[in-house]
């Protein structure tokens, strides 16, 4: 790529060198049933590591300008997944809660989307990610 479309190829080289190292580290890494405080964490990195990938792939095709409306899912993507890393299962749990919360807002009351958020929360409390509520 050339420095007319924004990127030197020295960036552009380093996100695809950067998208082949993460699709390295993903693929030692299998699921348990008791770990998800430390598999939801690399499935944002995968996650990372496609929109990155397609950012990449947006770059190449000529338009760099379009490569902004991967840039913040990505930054996002990134930030929740180092909490969830760093925070364990006690950010898990923080988030499923929000997440239950925000559904229940745009969700009306008799709608099945309200009646699936209501079957994960139980006594008032947001169910954590994979118990049986």
């Amino acid at each position: 790529m050339d420095q007319s479309n924004g990127a030197s190829s020295d960036e552009f080289d380093l996100a695809k060198r950067l998208t082949v190292a993460v699709a390295e580290v993903l693929v030692g890494i299998s699921a348990t049933k008791d770990a998800s405080h430390t598999v939801l964490p690399y499935a944002g990195l995968a996650r990372c590591a496609r929109l990155l990938k397609g950012m990449t792939v947006v770059c190449e095709a000529g338009v760099p300008d379009v490569c902004g409306l991967l840039l913040r899912p990505l930054i996002e993507a990134w930030l929740v997944s180092n909490y969830l890393y760093l925070g364990g299962p006690t950010a898990i749990a923080e988030m499923w809660g929000d997440f239950v919360g925000h559904v229940r807002k745009i969700a009306d009351d008799e709608s099945p989307l309200r009646e699936m958020a209501d079957a994960w929360s139980f006594a008032g409390r947001s169910c954590s990610l994979g118990s049986t509520c």
